[in-house]
């Protein structure tokens, strides 16, 4: 069973469910912009309008884009796409330009009545997301490509 839905406030975040083997039920899996260390979708962007900041946040500068589609195609995740409004590229950027300019957490981390999001620089020794990588195992998406994704989750069970 693998279902997606696409959030309603936003096109940013697909939410996956599906039912793993070793456990007898549903799980599910929020799927976004992984803010790759070596972001194929900003080494492909002719006009640099996707580029990496110094926080680790790739953006998409909608000024800037052309809409040629080419950082979709680059996207190892699937996670891209052009909006309708405006035919530029655009994608989960963790609320840069509204709640962390405010020092916020993104939306989906707030609103989540359940805590199982966290966000926060896991550079920082004193954050709470570092002691929780700490101590918790974590996974990255698809770490063989090469692109370094910042995002990592922790699984329900340990893997053995």
């Amino acid at each position: 069973l693998n279902e997606k839905r696409r959030t309603a406030a936003k096109e940013w975040t697909v939410v996956n469910k599906y039912r793993p083997a070793s456990l007898d039920k549903d799980v599910f899996r929020k799927s976004q912009c992984m803010h790759c260390e070596d972001a194929p979708c900003a080494s492909v962007c002719p006009t640099h309008a996707t580029y990496t900041t110094d926080s680790g946040v790739v953006p998409v500068e909608e000024e800037k884009c052309i809409g040629c589609k080419y950082c979709i195609v680059a996207c190892p995740y699937n996670v891209r796409y052009i909006r309708e409004d405006t035919g530029a590229a655009d994608h989960c950027n963790f609320c840069l330009d509204t709640r962390l300019q405010k020092g916020e957490d993104p939306a989906c981390v707030s609103a989540c009545r359940f805590d199982a999001l966290v966000f926060g620089d896991a550079n920082d020794p004193n954050a709470f997301v570092t002691k929780l990588l700490d101590f918790k195992d974590s996974v990255r998406v698809r770490p063989q490509l090469g692109t370094k994704p910042s995002l990592r989750y922790i699984p329900l069970k340990k893997e053995s």
